[in-house]
C-alpha cells in the first residue's frame, strides 16, 4: 500500500494556535489555497480510495484533492480529530492560566493525559485508530489511497503503520504537510513527506524509535 497522508488546510484557530479537536471549524483562505496546492502536487497519482474525516475542514479539503480523480470521497468519524473537551477554543496560554499545571501534564504526558471533559489519544488509539489501520491493510494491501485527517490521528496512524511508541515521538505536520507511507505490513512502513513550499523544517519527524 502507499498511503498518501494529508493534514486538512489551515483554519482561523489554526492561525491563532487554538486547541481545534471536534469543534468543526472551517478552511480559511490560506487554507483554502493549501489544499488547491495539494491537490496540483496529487493530480497525477492514481488512487483508488480518499478518505477523511466527519469534520468540514478536513472534508474540504479532501473535496479539493478528490476532485482531478473523479474519486467519491468517503467520511468516516474514525477519522475525527481528538476531543480536546473544556480546551477547545483555547489557546496554550489561555489554557495555562486558567488551568495551571493540566497543560504541562499533557506536554509530558500527550498519549495518555485524560482532557477534561473530552477523550485521550491512548483511548481514540485503541477504539479508532488500529482498527481503521487493520482495515487499510485488509482492504486496500496492494493499493494507492489518500487520507486526509488532523495532526492527533494522523500521528497515532503514523506511530501505527511504522512501529513507534505512541508515547515518545512527537510528530509535527504543518497543514501543507503530506507524508507518504509505503509498506504491506503494520510496523514496518517506511516513510518520507513533502510539503507545498518544498520547505523542511526541523520537527517533522520527531520521534524515538
Amino acid at each position: 500500500m502507499k498511503l498518501f497522508l494529508c493534514r486538512h488546510g489551515q483554519t482561523d484557530w489554526n492561525k491563532n494556535h487554538k486547541f481545534q479537536g471536534t469543534s468543526d471549524i472551517p478552511l480559511n483562505e490560506t487554507g483554502i489555497q493549501q489544499a488547491k496546492e495539494i491537490s496540483e502536487l496529487l493530480k497525477e497519482e492514481s488512487f483508488t480510495a480518499i478518505y477523511s474525516s466527519k469534520l468540514i475542514r478536513s472534508i474540504k479539503t479532501a473535496e479539493l484533492i478528490a476532485f482531478p480523480h473523479k474519486l467519491e470521497l468517503i467520511s468516516l468519524p474514525h477519522l475525527n480529530e481528538l476531543n480536546f473537551g473544556i480546551f477547545e477554543g483555547k489557546t496554550m496560554k489561555e489554557i495555562a492560566a486558567q488551568f495551571g499545571n493540566a497543560i504541562y501534564r499533557r506536554i509530558y504526558h500527550k498519549y495518555d493525559f485524560i482532557h477534561p471533559e473530552g477523550e485521550t489519544y491512548a483511548g481514540i488509539d485503541e477504539t479508532r485508530i488500529k482498527p481503521f489501520t487493520s482495515m487499510l491493510l485488509s482492504e486496500h494491501n496492494s493499493e494507492t489511497i489518500c487520507i486526509v485527517a488532523h495532526e492527533g490521528v494522523n500521528r497515532l496512524i503514523i506511530s501505527n503503520l511504522i512501529g513507534l511508541n505512541p508515547r515518545k515521538q512527537n510528530i509535527k505536520q504543518p497543514n501543507n504537510c503530506v507524508y507518504v507511507l509505503e509498506g504491506t505490513e503494520l510496523g514496518k512502513f517506511k516513510i518520507s513527506y513533502f510539503c507545498t513550499s518544498d520547505e523542511k523544517k526541523k520537527g517533522y519527524m520527531e520521534y524515538e524509535s
